[in-house]
C-alpha cells in the first residue's frame, strides 16, 4: 500500500522516541506515526491484515488508523517512534497509478539529454511512500537525529526535526520509487545542443509562468527564430509543443496528488489566466476533459471506469 505526502510545507515532529518493548500494545493516534525497527521484529495488524516488520524496515501508520503492535514470537523489538503531521491527510493511493506517473516522470527527465550534472527541474510537491519500507544506515542516522532534537529545548529544535524528517520521507519515497520502477527502462538520451538544453532547462525551472520565445532566446543566447530552428532540429517539436505538454504532464500531476485544487487553481498554477483555454488544451493534448480525467482518476478505486460504467477484468 502507498500512501501520498504532501510535502509543500514540512511535517511536524510532535514526538520521537527510541525504545525496546516485548509487549502488546494497541492505540489510535491523532498524528501519523513512522515506526523504523533496529533490532528484532515485531508484528502490526491494521483491521485484518497483519505485517511482520523485521530490522532494517519502517511501517507507516497514517493518523486515525487503529493498530494493534505485538512482539514477533520467540523476541523483542528495538526501534524508534516518529509520530508527525503534515499540511494535508495522507491519502491512500493505488501503487499502479504511482507507477504511472513515475514511469512518465523518469522517461521525461532522461529523454532529451536534459538530466545532465547540476541540472534543476520542477520540484515534487509530492511524496509517494510504501507502508511496508526497507530503510539503510542514513535513515537510521536521520532517526537518530530526529530524537535527539525532539529533546532538545533550543528554540530551533522543532525546525530542524522537521528537516531531518523531511529528507527521512524523501529517502523511503526513492525506496519506494526503485520498487516501483524495477525493471522499467526509459528511452535512451540523446545528445543536445547546448544552446538547446540552456532553453530547455529554463522551461523546466520556469513551468509555473508563461513561456515566450524571447524568455527562451535570452535563456539560450539567441535569437527567438532560432530558438524555433534548435527545437525543431533536435526535438522535433516546436517550443509551444514542447512547453505545452510539460505543462499538461504536471497538471495531471495536479490532478492525482492535489485533490483539492480546483482546475481554475491548477490552471493558474502552471501560467494559464483563461481556464478555458486550459480546459481546451488539456482535452486536446490528453485525449479528454481534465474534469473528465479527475472523474477517472478519483473513480479508479471504485472499480468504475469514470463513466460509471463497471471496469471489465
Amino acid at each position: 500500500m502507498l500512501y501520498t505526502v504532501d510535502v509543500r510545507k514540512l511535517p511536524l515532529v510532535t514526538s520521537c522516541y527510541r525504545i525496546e518493548r516485548r509487549t502488546v500494545w494497541s492505540a489510535v493516534d491523532p498524528d501519523n506515526i513512522l515506526v523504523l525497527v533496529h533490532e528484532g521484529a515485531c508484528v502490526f495488524r491494521i483491521e485484518s491484515n497483519e505485517t511482520t516488520v523485521n530490522k532494517g524496515e519502517a511501517f507507516l501508520i497514517p493518523a486515525g488508523q487503529e493498530y494493534v503492535r505485538r512482539p514477533a514470537p520467540g523476541t523483542s523489538a528495538v526501534f524508534t517512534y516518529l509520530h508527525f503531521r503534515t499540511a494535508s491527510p495522507l491519502i491512500e493511493t493505488e501503487a499502479s497509478r504511482v507507477r504511472s506517473w513515475l514511469e512518465e516522470r523518469k522517461t521525461l527527465l532522461t529523454s532529451d539529454a536534459i538530466a545532465e550534472p547540476g541540472a534543476v527541474f520542477e520540484p515534487l510537491d509530492t511524496l509517494c511512500i510504501g507502508t511496508h519500507t526497507r530503510f539503510g544506515g542514513d535513515a537510521e542516522a536521520l532517526a537518530g537525529r530526529i530524537a535527539e532534537e525532539s529533546v532538545k529545548r533550543h528554540v530551533e529544535s522543532g525546525y530542524f526535526a522537521s528537516l531531518f524528517l523531511a529528507e527521512l520521507l524523501g529517502l523511503l519515497m526513492r525506496t519506494a520509487a526503485a520498487e516501483l520502477l524495477s525493471g522499467f527502462d526509459a528511452a535512451p538520451r540523446t545528445p543536445v545542443p547546448p544552446r538547446l538544453r540552456e532553453a530547455v532547462l529554463y522551461i523546466h525551472q520556469n513551468l509555473k509562468r508563461t513561456i515566450t520565445l524571447a524568455d527562451l532566446g535570452r535563456a539560450a543566447g539567441v535569437s527567438p527564430q532560432h530558438v524555433i530552428r534548435l527545437f525543431r532540429t533536435g526535438l522535433g517539436t516546436t517550443p509551444l509543443q514542447y512547453v505545452n505538454r510539460l505543462k499538461i504532464q504536471y497538471a495531471k500531476h495536479l490532478i492525482q496528488f492535489s485533490p483539492s485544487l480546483s482546475m481554475k487553481e491548477i490552471g493558474y498554477e502552471l501560467g494559464f489566466e483563461n481556464p478555458h483555454y486550459f480546459s481546451r488544451l488539456f482535452t486536446k493534448l490528453a485525449g479528454e476533459s481534465p474534469r473528465r480525467f479527475r472523474r477517472r482518476v478519483e473513480s479508479y478505486d471504485t472499480g468504475r471506469d469514470g463513466t460509471g460504467a463497471e471496469k471489465t477484468p
